[in-house]
């Protein structure tokens, strides 16, 4: 449970530190992935304005919340970890095309969102498949096949769908790879 709220503070604290800072230092853009890949962290940092970083820290707050009364395991914290600069490799496949820019928590919420949904299901607890069944269904509702959605009245920005999808397909695929290399426990001996 620590471990999880350690990675909502280092989300949060990041946001906030990166706020003073030009957004395009911090960015995710696709032609400088590969020669500067701190960008696969540090996107998620970069909000476009008060609102939008706003936004996504009350949601964070919330999955923070989410993710202490669950609670969430050490593995599911590391799978969070990882499932951060996955999140934005994934991005760089499913990007609409013409997409030079993004920035935001977005993405890496959707895959908190994942993780907290498979630990309800792993403590045996229905809400987990409703949770998740929610985040597939909204999902499908933005269309993430398709270019980004038009720019958002209230915050003032285009939405990108696809970034949602990389996150929670991030998160999934964090949590088999941690979940596939945790050593097992020893079975108790008779």
């Amino acid at each position: 449970m620590r471990a999880w709220l350690a990675v909502c503070l280092l989300a949060g604290a990041g946001s906030l530190a990166a706020w003073s800072l030009p957004p395009v230092w911090l960015d995710w853009q696709p032609a400088l992935l590969w020669p500067q890949p701190w960008r696969l962290v540090s996107a998620a940092w970069v909000h476009w304005n008060a609102l939008h970083l706003l936004t996504n820290l009350a949601a964070l707050v919330l999955l923070a919340v989410a993710g202490w009364r669950v609670p969430m395991q050490g593995r599911d914290a590391m799978a969070w970890l990882l499932a951060w600069p996955l999140t934005h490799l994934l991005l760089a496949l499913l990007a609409p095309p013409g997409l030079l820019h993004y920035g935001g928590l977005s993405g890496l919420l959707h895959g908190a969102v994942v993780l907290i949904g498979l630990r309800l299901v792993a403590n045996g607890q229905r809400m987990g498949w409703i949770w998740l069944g929610l985040l597939a269904v909204k999902l499908l509702i933005e269309q993430p096949w398709h270019p980004l959605l038009p720019d958002d009245l209230l915050l003032g920005l285009a939405v990108v769908p696809a970034a949602h999808l990389a996150g929670a397909l991030a998160g999934l695929l964090a949590l088999t790879g941690v979940t596939a290399v945790q050593p097992r426990r020893a079975a108790p001996r008779q």
